[in-house]
């Protein structure tokens, strides 16, 4: 499951780099599709394989927040698109973060889980913003893990 996810991930931070620079309609709609489709596909996989035997079930279990947080990741990137507003700073932090997850997600040697305030944005008086940075403070502890995520 681990592969299928880092791809919607390359792919969720490729979306909101271009709702950030403010690409085409076009673009960004060929991005929005892409990564509900690939977080979609993950969600059907998990959810055929939860009632496998373990090792597979389990981990379908565990896969399964990591894939919604995600997806709120997603769905608070389309709210930025939708508003097509100037970009904020804190945007392109994000799109940064979201990045860094994308490359921490591979590493073999993440420490331990650990809850993290937002690093940008939690304190912004647009409420899209603090929403984003929420989703990506409760999205990164998920990943940082060697190994599938472990249900708590």
């Amino acid at each position: 499951m681990a592969k299928p996810f880092g791809r919607a991930l390359e792919e969720l931070a490729r979306y909101a780099r271009d709702v950030h620079a403010r690409a085409d309609m076009t673009t960004i709609a060929s991005d929005r599709r892409t990564v509900y489709r690939h977080l979609s596909n993950i969600q059907v996989s998990l959810q055929r394989t939860v009632s496998d035997p373990p090792p597979a079930g389990r981990e379908a279990w565990a896969w399964i927040p990591v894939v919604s947080a995600a997806e709120r990741v997603a769905d608070q990137i389309t709210h930025a698109s939708v508003a097509r507003a100037p970009p904020h700073e804190e945007l392109a932090c994000h799109v940064d973060d979201l990045v860094a997850l994308v490359a921490q997600e591979r590493k073999e040697d993440l420490p331990e889980r650990r809850s993290s305030p937002p690093r940008h944005g939690g304190d912004h008086p647009d409420a899209a913003v603090r929403e984003l940075a929420d989703e990506l403070a409760n999205l990164e502890p998920m990943l940082a893990r060697t190994g599938p995520p472990r249900r708590c």
